[in-house]
């Protein structure tokens, strides 16, 4: 029975961590989007054109 709540709470904390970790990525992924639109709003006013670099 211990070993079942031992497993079951690293479960869990592992799949926590897993959620963490997904979060920390997607906010740097609209971080990185954010700065992309911004640089281009930025550019276009300037009139220039910006190449589209992946």
């Amino acid at each position: 029975m211990a070993a079942k709540k031992i497993d079951r709470a690293y479960l869990l904390r592992g799949s926590e961590e897993h959620l963490i970790r997904a979060a920390r990525a997607s906010d740097d992924a609209a971080r990185v989007l954010h700065q992309r639109f911004a640089d281009l709003y930025r550019a276009r006013a300037n009139g220039e054109r910006l190449v589209q670099q992946d």
